[in-house]
């Protein structure tokens, strides 16, 4: 699959730093976000973004520019999904990034 090779990539810290430098997150941010029918995008393909997210190097110099990005995964942290495992990832990517502020 697709997403599996772009989370491989994503998750070396070279590369990480390169997609925050150049606006990747809000991608990523769009991918999560609900969909024009109210629903929330494929768990599969949302659960691999919450993993990567929460191997990338953001560093604390960069996180005023994923604004966007932490309102969607606070969504998710706050239980929208139903789903247990997302919520919890969601949850341990907040906490890392409020850690770091």
């Amino acid at each position: 699959m697709l997403i599996d090779s772009v989370s491989k990539d994503l998750r070396r810290s070279i590369i990480s730093t390169w997609f925050i430098d150049e606006g990747g997150h809000k991608w990523l941010g769009f991918w999560l976000e609900k969909l024009p029918d109210g629903s929330y995008p494929n768990i599969q393909i949302t659960s691999e973004i919450m993993k990567t997210l929460s191997l990338l190097e953001i560093s604390p110099d960069n996180l005023g520019r994923v604004r966007q990005l932490e309102r969607v995964v606070k969504e998710y942290a706050g239980g929208c999904s139903k789903n247990k495992d997302l919520t919890a990832i969601a949850k341990q990517i907040i906490d890392k990034w409020a850690r770091m502020k």
